[in-house]
């Protein structure tokens, strides 16, 4: 945890500012807010998922979007009860232009926030705010980049968890839109599973959660602003996710990957999984699949392949990013869980490729 990550000569006019001019931040014409359904848990959708494909509904997590005034919307976080049957949230880019102009116009300190969130790069996320009352939750989850969480307003509970608990949380596969996130509410996770951090954040404090962490957050009461909590977290570039996703992408490219049926333990055995990682990361993916379709779901056997040598021929870089992924992780606290993470993320994209590119569940899971 970081201690006080800001002033509060800073953040007061900063809080201020954002509860009397938040109106204005979001546009009347986007004034669309999510409101949750069966559980108060909120999570996002890839936005770049083939919205055509099958996939069965989940009303756990299911969430309507409903029109109001930006006015309306805080008094309705304001006046959130502790355990609602519904809560509320809404999210926008902190650097969105309005958003800036705003601060811009209201802030004599601008310059000092500007320069404690400063815009990413191209490519790159920007800093987000996160606006919700009391009970809402972020539903557990990891990010491949390193995030910096700080509460402008309120009280939030943030729970982090070991890379190595990944398989307990039974995440969502990468052919569901809602990929890296926890299919199974915190109360109802099983296998003794106990965060590494478990703290509650108020006013100008922040929390550093590594990539590949999964985390949980939950909006808690405050005795100042009452149930309204306001937050701002900031992405940067994690080495381990940055190299990951160049070995992913090369690998998603080469056609020879779905040809050669020994490359996938090849590949985990050369990050460091350890003997049978691969049977047993394949039954792991199984398992988040079977969580989802909710029918029974056997690994298929297959004759054993002969380990591949080396990774020459199957794409320009694949054996140099291995062996750059390796040095990163092996210095890595918790590196050999977060390979892991990456063997699963792997055993699903060449599932996909074997099965011609399809999203379908079921197609997937007859290619694992």
């Amino acid at each position: 945890m970081l201690p006080r990550l800001v002033e509060h000569r800073v953040m007061g006019p900063v809080t201020r500012s954002l509860m009397k001019h938040f109106p204005d931040v979001i546009s009347v014409k986007s004034a669309e807010v999510k409101q949750s359904g069966a559980l108060p848990l909120f999570m996002y959708d890839s936005s770049d998922y083939d919205k055509t494909s099958k996939l069965p509904a989940n009303a756990l997590f299911s969430y309507d979007t409903c029109d109001m005034s930006p006015s309306e919307f805080l008094k309705l976080c304001e006046g959130q009860h502790p355990k609602p049957e519904r809560t509320h949230y809404q999210t926008a880019p902190l650097t969105s232009p309005q958003f800036v102009q705003l601060l811009r116009s209201q802030l004599r300190d601008w310059v000092k926030l500007k320069a404690l969130f400063p815009s990413p790069p191209e490519g790159r996320l920007n800093p987000s705010i996160w606006v919700g009352g009391l009970g809402t939750v972020t539903q557990t989850h990891y990010d491949v980049y390193d995030n910096v969480l700080t509460n402008l307003c309120g009280r939030k509970r943030v729970r982090v968890f070991a890379p190595s608990d990944v398989p307990s949380l039974c995440m969502f596969p990468d052919a569901d839109p809602r990929s890296r996130k926890s299919q199974l509410p915190l109360d109802e996770v099983g296998g003794g599973v106990e965060p590494l951090l478990d703290v509650v954040i108020s006013y100008g404090d922040g929390v550093f959660i590594p990539a590949f962490y999964p985390h949980h957050c939950e909006v808690v009461e405050d005795e100042v602003c009452q149930s309204l909590s306001v937050s701002v977290n900031v992405f940067s570039s994690s080495g381990i996710g940055e190299q990951a996703s160049k070995l992913l992408g090369s690998v998603g490219a080469s056609d020879r990957v779905t040809e050669e049926r020994g490359f996938e333990a090849a590949v985990l055995e050369r990050l460091g999984a350890g003997a049978g990682a691969d049977t047993d990361l394949r039954q792991s993916v199984l398992d988040r699949y079977k969580q989802l379709l909710k029918r029974p779901l056997e690994l298929s056997t297959s004759d054993d392949c002969d380990l591949l040598e080396d990774f020459q021929g199957f794409g320009v870089g694949i054996a140099d990013q291995i062996d750059a992924l390796v040095r990163l992780l092996e210095v890595a606290p918790h590196g050999g869980a977060i390979a892991d993470i990456i063997g699963m993320h792997l055993l699903e994209l060449v599932a996909v490729k074997r099965g011609g590119g399809s999203r379908d569940l079921d197609v997937v899971v007859r290619n694992l």
